[in-house]
């Protein structure tokens, strides 16, 4: 992780417009900062280096290309399970012939090593938001 990102603040905050650029494809598109969390870059050593984790919400049809291009098996996500909004990884994915997701396998993060993880299936409606790291991503106010 690139020394710029480690133990700062990124200065986003929740209900913010952004634009989300993948660095690599240059693929952009417009989301809303759902949830900004300083965390551990490695689970196994709680005390080392953090970032803050910014998760972005897509909406509608841009939201479900979004997520159909950059969510992949491990994505950390949060999603609308019953009545409640839970952080999960993204355990499988099942596409249609286009290429966009229809269903997605997911666990719910424990924040540990999640050894026996409750999974669920669920559509990609009930997807809130996902991940969005600065080093592959560029983030920018929309």
């Amino acid at each position: 992780m690139k020394q710029q990102y480690l133990n700062t603040y990124s200065g986003f905050y929740t209900g913010q417009c952004i634009n989300v650029m993948r660095k690599e494809t240059k693929e952009m598109y417009t989301g809303t900062v759902s949830v900004t969390s300083m965390e551990s870059i490695n689970r196994a050593n709680p005390r080392g280096p953090t970032t803050d984790n910014i998760y972005v919400q897509f909406d509608g049809i841009i939201g479900r290309e979004a997520y159909s291009k950059w969510l992949l098996q491990g994505s950390p996500i949060f999603c609308s399970l019953k009545t409640r909004r839970q952080k999960c990884v993204v355990r499988g994915i099942d596409y249609d012939e286009n290429k966009i997701i229809k269903t997605l396998r997911v666990a719910e993060d424990d924040g540990g090593y999640m050894i026996n993880p409750v999974e669920y299936n669920i559509k990609v409606e009930e997807i809130h938001s996902m991940l969005i790291w600065r080093v592959g991503y560029e983030i920018t106010v929309g």
